[in-house]
């Protein structure tokens, strides 16, 4: 695609459309990388600023999805540094234990 700033408008189209196409694929993606995190849209927007910036690396009539996906797994991963450092925890929207029901197991007495 040459250097950002030359670049032929005609290719900026072309690159717009295959990004736009792919943003429900990416986004699949990155739930499947993160599933019940807060942060997806955090990092579909990372993904797009990177491949945005990138754009330049990107080779016209290759794999677009797989590239894509690549810079996607990477930006998953400095997120999950960044949560780590930041000591966060992240729990799933639904769990699969319903705490308001969950009873504490009853433990035999001993006389």
């Amino acid at each position: 695609m040459g250097s950002p700033e030359a670049d032929d408008p005609g290719d900026l189209q072309a690159y717009v459309k295959l990004m736009t196409e792919h943003q429900g694929n990416l986004r699949a993606f990155i739930i499947s990388l993160m599933p019940g995190s807060p942060d997806v849209a955090d990092v579909l927007q990372e993904t797009n600023a990177a491949l945005w910036q990138k754009r330049a690396k990107f080779e016209p009539g290759s794999n677009f999805i797989a590239w894509s996906f690549q810079i996607a797994r990477y930006e998953v991963r400095r997120q999950r540094d960044r949560t780590k450092r930041l000591g966060r925890l992240v729990f799933p929207k639904r769990s699969s234990i319903s705490w308001r029901k969950w009873k504490r197991p009853r433990t035999p007495r001993t006389s």
